[in-house]
Formats: structure tokens, sequence, C-alpha cells
């Protein structure tokens, strides 16, 4: 069973590796939405093959916490790793905001068939 360190490390992993700078669809794209909505069932298909069950709220606890800007070193990690001040703009914070919802509500509807 992973420890919230461990989640925080799978989730600054999954920044590092997918949402990275030169990965993000431009916010003025169109289709943006849709894009950021795959690449968040992505991340949460990812997250429930690597966790079980027990592990999933604790997982969306730690998520929302970042949403909410309550985990600044968390999101400092997933910044540099990513290569994106996700909160130097409204429009980047909204775009990370948005991705983490959908994470969270895949993982809510993922959790429910695993």
């Amino acid at each position: 069973m992973a420890s919230s360190e461990e989640l925080e490390q799978y989730i600054n992993n999954e920044f590092g590796s997918y949402y990275l700078i030169d990965e993000i669809p431009n916010w003025s794209e169109e289709g943006v939405e849709q894009q950021l909505a795959k690449m968040a069932a992505g991340s949460a298909r990812r997250f429930l093959y690597r966790i079980d069950n027990s592990q999933i709220e604790n997982l969306v606890s730690i998520l929302t916490d970042l949403r909410n800007k309550r985990n600044p070193s968390l999101l400092t990690r997933i910044s540099e790793g990513s290569l994106m001040d996700w909160d130097a703009t409204e429009e980047d914070w909204r775009m990370f905001q948005d991705i983490v919802d959908g994470i969270i509500a895949n993982l809510k509807l993922g959790s429910d068939g695993k």
C-alpha cells in the first residue's frame, strides 16, 4: 500500500511524464477541452492500475488539495517536473484545475468498476 508521499510522487511522475509544457495543447486551440479530458482519463487509468481501491480516497484528497492550492510544495515539484508554471496565469491555472478535475472524476468512475 502506497503512503501519501508515494502517492504524491505518482502524481509528480504523471505530470512530469504526460503533461510536459510541449505536450499541453494551447488554451486557445479548438477542442482543447476534449484533449484535456482524454489526457485526464488516461492519467486516471494509469493511477487505477498502480493503486488499489483502498488508496483512491487518499489520492483524490491529495489531488483536491493540489487543485485548491493547499499543497504548494507538490505544485512546485509538478511545475518543475513538467516545465510548466501551472499557476503563472489564470488560463494556465484553470487548465491545471480542469486536468485535475478530470482525473478525479475518472478515478471515481473507474473505482466503481475496479
